[in-house]
C-alpha cells in the first residue's frame, strides 16, 4: 500500500476536486449529476501520473481535464487510471450525488417535518410546525440551517424512504414531463435565491402538487394502465397525498430564509454534505484529523469552511484532547486549502476521476451505461453517496486504503507506467 506521506504526520491530507457543480440549480441543468473525489497519494506519484497521462494522450493542451479521458480513442487510458495497474485505486474516492433525487430528499425532508431546522426562524408559521423557539438568535439559526445543509437530504429515514420512492417511481408514475415539472417546483422551492423574484414558489409547487395529485387519482380511480405503470401510480399517490399536507413547513422555511441569500449556507447545494462525507470517510480509514487541498471554489468561504469544520467531531482522550485545546473532542475536519488544480498534480489527479466518474455515473443514471468502466469505477465510489436509483457501479464494500475485501490494493508492484521518469 502507498503511504500517504513522506514522514509521520498528524494529518491525512487528501487532493478534491468536483465535475458538474452548478449549485443551488439541481433541475434543467447542464447535469444530472455531480460528483466530488478526493485522492490521497504523494505529491511525487500525482505528478508521475501526469506526466504518464500526457505520454498517453500526447494533446498539446497545456492542462489536462477528464474531458481527454472521456475520448473513445482514449478509452484505454481511462481504463489504466482507474484500473488495478493505475495510481489510483485504494487510494481515491468519489461522492455522487443525482441530482433529482437530492432535490427530492430536501423537498420530502421539509414537507414530512423530518428537519425541523429547515423551519428556524419562520415565526408567523410556530403554531403549525410546532416544538422549538421559532425566532433563534440569527448566529443560532444560520448554525442550524448549516447542520442541515452540510448533513445531506435524507437523514430521517421516513423522509428517505418516500424520497427514494418518488425518485424510483416518479417518472413512470407522473410521466416524463410531469417527474421533470414536479422536481423543478421542488427545487424552486428549497432554493435560496429563485430565479424570479415575482414567482411565489410556495405556491407554484402545491398548484403543481395538486394537479398531479388530481391526475394520478384519476388514473388510479379508472384503473388505466396495466403493470408496472399502474403499480408506479399506486405507489406514488400517497406520498402525494402526505407531501400534500406539509405546506404550512414549506411557508416557515420561506419566511426564515437569510435576508441576503449569500449568508449561511444553502441547503441544496451538494458541495458542502460531498465534502463532508469525504471527510468523515478519510478520517474514519486513517483515524487522524484531515486537512483538504481543494480546488478553488468560491462558494467555500471561510465563514462556510469554519461551520463544516465544527461537524465533523471525534472524541479524544483526556491527554490528546489538552494538548490539542479541543476541550474533550477534537475536530476530523483540520485545515482547507484552496489551490489553482493545474498548481497540484493530486488536484488534477482528483479532477480526472470527478469527471470521469460524473461521465459514467450520468450514463447509467439515463440506461446507457458502459458495464466495463462501469465495473472499474465501482470501488471508488462512496457508500455515503447520494444517490437512490440502483445501480451496477454501487459498492458491495468502501474502497479503503487500508485494504477492503476484494479491492485490490494499489501500489508500487502493481502499477504499470509506460513514460519513463524525469
Amino acid at each position: 500500500m502507498l503511504p500517504r506521506t513522506a514522514q509521520a504526520d498528524p494529518f491525512t491530507e487528501i487532493a478534491c476536486d468536483e465535475s458538474g457543480y452548478e449549485g443551488e440549480n439541481l433541475a434543467g441543468g447542464n447535469t444530472d449529476v455531480f460528483a466530488h473525489a478526493g485522492v490521497v497519494v504523494t505529491t511525487a506519484l500525482a505528478a508521475r501520473t501526469v506526466r504518464e497521462l500526457r505520454h498517453r494522450i500526447r494533446s498539446p493542451a497545456e492542462e489536462y481535464k477528464a474531458n481527454h479521458l472521456l475520448r473513445e480513442k482514449h478509452r484505454p487510458v481511462l481504463e489504466w487510471l482507474l484500473g488495478p495497474a493505475g495510481p489510483l485505486l485504494g487510494n481515491a474516492r468519489v461522492h455522487l450525488t443525482d441530482k433529482a433525487y437530492s432535490a427530492v430528499g430536501r423537498v420530502t425532508d421539509l414537507l414530512l417535518g423530518a428537519e425541523p431546522g429547515l423551519t428556524a426562524g419562520g415565526a408567523e408559521h410556530a403554531g403549525h410546525v410546532g416544538g422549538a423557539d421559532p425566532r433563534p438568535d440569527p448566529a443560532a439559526r444560520a448554525r442550524l440551517r448549516a447542520a442541515v445543509a452540510a448533513a445531506g437530504p435524507g437523514r430521517d429515514p421516513r423522509a428517505r424512504g418516500a424520497a427514494v420512492l418518488l425518485r424510483r417511481e416518479g417518472p413512470r408514475a407522473l410521466g416524463d414531463e410531469g417527474w421533470r415539472a414536479f422536481v423543478a417546483a421542488g427545487n424552486e422551492l428549497m432554493r435560496t435565491r429563485c430565479r424570479t423574484e415575482e414567482a411565489d414558489p410556495v405556491a407554484a409547487f402545491f398548484d403543481l402538487l395538486d394537479a398531479l395529485r388530481r391526475t394520478t387519482g384519476a388514473a388510479s380511480g379508472s384503473g388505466a394502465g396495466r403493470g408496472s405503470v399502474a403499480d408506479a401510480v399506486a405507489a406514488v399517490r400517497p406520498v402525494l397525498e402526505r407531501l400534500a399536507r406539509g405546506r404550512p413547513y414549506a411557508e416557515a422555511y420561506r419566511a426564515g430564509l437569510p435576508a441576503r441569500p449569500d449568508d449561511g449556507m444553502p441547503v441544496l447545494d451538494p458541495l458542502f454534505p460531498a465534502l463532508l462525507r469525504t471527510v468523515e470517510q478519510w478520517h474514519a480509514d486513517g483515524g487522524g484529523a484531515v486537512r483538504v487541498v481543494h480546488d478553488r471554489q468560491n462558494q467555500l468561504t471561510p465563514e462556510r469552511v469554519a461551520l463544516l469544520r465544527e461537524f465533523p467531531r471525534t472524541a479524544a482522550g483526556p491527554g490528546d484532547a489538552a494538548a490539542a485545546g479541543y476541550g474533550g473532542a477534537r475536530p476530523a475536519f483540520a485545515e482547507l486549502l484552496l489551490v489553482r488544480a493545474g498548481t497540484d498534480a493530486r488536484v488534477q489527479l482528483a479532477d480526472f476521476l470527478a469527471g470521469t466518474a460524473r461521465k459514467i455515473a450520468s450514463e447509467e443514471l439515463n440506461g446507457r451505461g458502459d458495464a466495463r468502466l462501469s465495473a472499474l469505477l465501482r470501488p471508488y465510489v462512496a457508500p455515503s453517496s447520494c444517490w437512490a436509483a440502483p445501480a451496477p457501479f454501487w459498492p458491495v464494500r468502501a474502497a479503503s486504503t487500508t485494504g477492503s475485501p476484494g479491492v485490490p490494493p494499489a501500489g508500487p508492484e502493481c502499477m504499470r507506467f509506460v513514460c519513463p521518469p524525469p
